[in-house]
């Protein structure tokens, strides 16, 4: 082995341990410090609202859907060909009352006027004919009567000239025969007067059965016209021009638009609310409290208004499916909508036009005032946790509560106030926990607060 060999066998374990101690060093230089944590707290942090006095009432909000107030179906009352039919009185049409819609050929009903009218004035000819013989027979039981008169006397002349033997029998007899003659005469004429009478009476029935017909006929006449019985809007049409039709034939189908219906149903929870302190107020047990409410329609991120009466129940029963009571409430003014704004789109909507009216079929919602004397106080719904518990934040500690429920919606719980459990003001958490204890710490996020009813009907209502 040469000089060189034993010079680098020698350096080799020197390089090793230097080349180590340098890669220490660079891994060393290379690592970095971990940052000091700060010392912070396992409590978690909660959102809460505040618990809103509600000794005013609340509402109750139930949907509903807009039907028709009146539906009528126009029929042809009389035989005919239709001459006319308007263009009102296409389907779609919106119509106002006394419109002329459809026309029967009114000439088989004009004629029979007609025939009816000449009628009754022969019956008119006749009475007075009737009269005048009446009249002029009456005279005749006059003259026979004077002339019944005179031979009564002759006879008891001869009767007494005959008894002193101043005359014969036979003139006596002969006065009697005369005086039998004038009397059949006389009862004759008495006899005609009773049938003249009689006569007249039954051309009086004749008249006046003819001015029935006449009359029936002039309505038949005024039938051929169908005019719109109400404003509204023109349904369905089921006849065209130069159509025959019969009586009871469909001829239009209207819809009025002066009011409309919405129809709900009610759990007999909230119709007890309803009832409150105004049942010994109701007539019978089958009406609805007389108060208003507010019918809303959402469409898009906007809503409309209108202001509605609670009219009556939708029957004397409760809907065996869905075990609520189904109610009736109308709008008197189905095209005086208002759109209200809420504050995030009040600058982007203030040009959209207002909803022209409520059309059947429309899905809304209704808010009815219910007044109460209890103590009650409303919680978001999401607040109320399983068992009819809330959790409340008191110190910055979660505390269980036991509530007794006096109403829930969609969106608020209305509690029976309790001043040793839950008060106004109270902060209740509306955030999920995935564990909690009596007593945990926990953060309040706080800067909510829950808007009373009154501020709802002025924000999110609108």
């Amino acid at each position: 082995m040469t000089r060189k060999h034993l010079a680098f066998l020698k350096a080799a374990p020197l390089c090793i341990l230097l080349a180590s101690v340098a890669f220490a060093v660079t891994l060393r230089n290379m690592k970095k410090a971990p940052d000091e944590k700060a010392n912070q707290t396992n409590a978690p942090l909660v959102e809460t609202v505040s618990v809103v006095s509600c000794d005013e009432g609340f509402f109750i909000e139930v949907d509903g859907v807009v039907t028709p107030y009146r539906e009528v179906t126009l029929s042809a009352q009389v035989a005919g060909r239709i001459k006319y039919k308007s263009e009102s009185a296409q389907a779609g049409s919106v119509v106002e009352q006394g419109d002329l819609l459809v026309e029967i050929d009114p000439r088989d009903y004009e004629l029979e006027i007609k025939q009816l009218q000449e009628t009754v004035k022969q019956s008119g000819v006749s009475i007075e004919e009737a009269d005048i013989e009446k009249s002029n027979t009456e005279e005749l039981v006059t003259l026979t009567q004077g002339e019944l008169d005179l031979q009564i006397t002759e006879v008891r002349r001869y009767e007494d000239l005959a008894k002193r033997n101043a005359g014969s029998q036979l003139q006596a007899d002969t006065a009697k025969r005369s005086e039998i003659r004038v009397r059949n005469q006389l009862q004759a004429y008495r006899n005609q007067i009773t049938l003249v009478s009689a006569k007249r009476n039954r051309l009086l029935r004749q008249k006046e059965q003819a001015l029935a017909n006449l009359e029936k006929a002039l309505l038949n006449l005024e039938r051929t016209k169908i005019s719109s019985p109400l404003s509204g809007i023109v349904m369905a049409d089921q006849v065209e021009q130069d159509d025959f039709v019969q009586p009871g034939t469909p001829v239009v189908s209207l819809e009025d638009r002066s009011k409309v219906e919405v129809r709900f149903n009610l759990q007999l929870q909230e119709l007890r609310w309803l009832w409150g302190d105004t049942a010994s107020t109701l007539q019978n047990d089958f009406e609805l409290p007389k108060v208003d409410v507010e019918v809303y329609l959402d469409l898009d991120d906007h809503r409309y208004k209108w202001t509605a009466r609670l009219a009556r129940y939708d029957g004397a029963g409760i809907n065996p499916a869905t075990r609520t009571v189904p109610c009736i409430a109308i709008v008197d003014r189905p095209s005086a909508g208002e759109l209200v704004l809420n504050e995030t789109s009040r600058s982007a909507v203030t040009d959209l036009p207002v909803l022209p009216t409520l059309m059947r079929g429309l899905f809304v919602s209704l808010r009815i005032p219910v007044k109460s004397n209890l103590d009650l106080v409303t919680i978001p719904s999401e607040s109320l946790r399983p068992g009819n518990r809330i959790w409340l934040a008191k110190n910055n500690r979660l505390e269980q509560q036991q509530v007794e429920i006096a109403y829930a919606d969609k969106n608020n719980v209305v509690l029976l106030a309790n001043t040793d459990e839950v008060k106004p003001g109270d902060r209740v958490i509306t955030s999920p926990l995935p564990l909690i204890t009596e007593g945990m710490e926990i953060r309040d996020e706080g800067a909510q607060t829950l808007i009373s009813a009154d501020e709802f009907d002025d924000k999110e209502a609108l």
